[in-house]
């Protein structure tokens, strides 16, 4: 996959990557036209892209490399994750298999995109938050402070999820007496408002050059272009092949005010866009926004037919139940896995379904992006799915197995 792509295809492929290497370029002082792109897409991956630019020159063979690492990690990740939640290295070992045959995880780590080195500090952050929770030493909470933080600033998208790390606390087992989970509680919040207060500065920065206290221009970007611009057309009775026109032009309805330096003009236009819509058309806003979250966690990978075109005839193959681009092969495994482990602990099964029920919600702003926007889910639904099919293979296969032995 990697050796059919040059630097020009790699750049041209998705067009989010052409946003990421202007805001690199800016944000290293190589040009002065990525002001708008890092605006957008916040410090964190584009510091990435361009630390490597700056140490290995003008290649992308390096990111790729680090990529395909920080996926291969990743995998081991879920797999400790999954030991340290339910116990069990058979169902860690499935989650971890799950997760290295993910044609998602391949394809993202072969790309120029934002999600696999989020995921990375993803599922690196939850392994140590955890770690510290069983072990109470100070070290894994504040690594897990910073590579949350981290996390935040790679993608904003992800701000709330240190509120799920505080639940975590309470939910799950901690040993010792309640003097130890005191101590507990206090190294957790020492670890959560390092997350908070990391990508802070960042925030703090926007105010200063954008008087825009924000980490990214995105969020509210997103749901402008993309959920209210759905809404507003659904109710337009226009035909259905015009939307995409429709869509761009709001798009370049905020790009005057963005040239001209103003963004807290356009950012506040957007919102009042955003809230307005929802207020006329509340039934119809959240008729699409299920809709695009239906469509999301069931979503299958498109991505390598963009790298592999000649695989396209053959991606069914991974796929075999499916209609179109969807499938809910996955998502129904998850939910298997969730009840199975509700029956046995309620708070671990809450834990895990906190981080499904964020990204799945979180989907419902965008459309059209394939498996990429729920993958982050992936850190507890590989877990989950790996449960149904051990469960399944108890049940099944072993239980037949030995009642062929009894009738012998």
């Amino acid at each position: 996959m990697l050796a059919n792509n040059d630097r020009t295809a790699l750049s041209e492929m998705f067009a989010d990557t052409a946003i990421y290497l202007r805001a690199a370029d800016y944000l290293f002082g190589i040009n002065t036209n990525g002001q708008y792109e890092l605006y957008m897409v916040g410090a964190g991956y584009p510091f990435f892209l361009g630390a490597c630019k700056a140490t290995f020159g003008n290649s992308f063979w390096p990111v790729l490399f680090f990529q395909v690492v920080l996926s291969s990690l990743s995998c081991v990740m879920i797999c400790k994750i999954a030991d340290l939640l339910l116990n069990n290295r058979l169902i860690a070992f499935v989650a971890g298999m799950i997760s290295v045959l993910s044609i998602t995880s391949i394809s993202l780590s072969a790309s120029l995109l934002t999600e696999t080195l989020f995921f990375f500090l993803l599922t690196l952050s939850l392994y140590l938050f955890l770690k510290g929770l069983s072990s109470r030493r100070w070290r894994y909470f504040v690594t897990a402070g910073i590579c949350g933080g981290l996390m935040v600033v790679v993608r904003s998208a992800a701000m709330f999820i240190p509120l799920i790390f505080i639940a975590l606390v309470f939910l799950i087992p901690s040993p010792g007496n309640a003097g130890n989970i005191k101590l507990i509680f206090k190294r957790s919040l020492a670890a959560v408002l390092i997350m908070i207060l990391m990508p802070s500065m960042w925030a703090v920065k926007n105010k200063i050059s954008h008087d825009i206290l924000t980490l990214s221009g995105t969020g509210i970007g997103a749901a402008k272009v993309y959920l209210t611009a759905q809404v507003l057309y659904s109710v337009s009775n226009r035909p259905s092949w015009e939307f995409t026109a429709y869509r761009d032009s709001l798009s370049r309805s905020s790009m005057t005010d963005f040239r001209a330096g103003e963004f807290k003009k356009a950012q506040s236009e957007a919102y009042d866009l955003v809230v307005s819509t929802f207020k006329k058309h509340p039934l119809e806003y959240f008729k699409k926004y299920f809709s695009n979250v239906w469509e999301n966690v069931t979503a299958i990978s498109s991505l390598q037919n963009n790298q592999l075109p000649a695989l396209e005839n053959y991606s069914g193959w991974f796929y075999p139940l499916r209609w179109g681009y969807q499938s809910p092969v996955m998502l129904i495994l998850s939910l298997i896995g969730l009840a199975i482990i509700f029956r046995k602990n309620i708070k671990t099964a809450i834990a895990l379904g906190l981080f499904l029920m964020y990204f799945g919600l979180l989907s419902g702003v965008t459309f059209w992006q394939g498996s990429r926007i729920f993958y982050p889910a992936q850190v507890v639904q590989t877990i989950l799915a790996a449960t149904t099919l051990v469960f399944l293979y108890d049940l099944i296969i072993l239980h037949g197995v030995r009642r062929f032995f009894a009738r012998k």
